[in-house]
């Protein structure tokens, strides 16, 4: 009896392109910029928690696209508090789970 093979999910079948999620991957980072303004935003997710706040509207963070083979950053979006890097993360990975890489490269690295 002949074991019948199917692709992995988010796998392109052979001879095809290959999805954008085993190329890239989207994650959300802390936002760039100085020790110092990085602690205050901090110090005041904290008094925002304290407050009875979720402590997430004062956080930066982006979303950044990394390629899988090597880590290296293709896109940086800054969407600017963390919940909205967290609503800006899920539309790229559905994209990411949707495209084939050149999809996504034309859609949102070129230009």
């Amino acid at each position: 009896m002949t074991d019948i093979i199917t692709p992995a999910a988010g796998t392109a079948p052979e001879g095809s392109a290959p999805r954008a999620n085993t190329v890239y991957d989207a994650r959300i980072e802390g936002g760039e910029g100085s020790v110092l303004r990085q602690a205050g935003e901090w110090i005041a997710a904290a008094a925002e928690m304290a407050l009875g706040g979720p402590g997430t509207s004062v956080r930066e963070a982006d979303v950044v696209v990394r390629r899988r083979s090597d880590e290296g950053e293709v896109l940086r979006l800054t969407p600017g508090t963390l919940e909205d890097a967290e609503a800006a993360c899920d539309d790229v990975e559905r994209s990411l789970a949707s495209m084939t890489a050149a999809e996504f490269e034309a859609a949102y690295l070129e230009g």
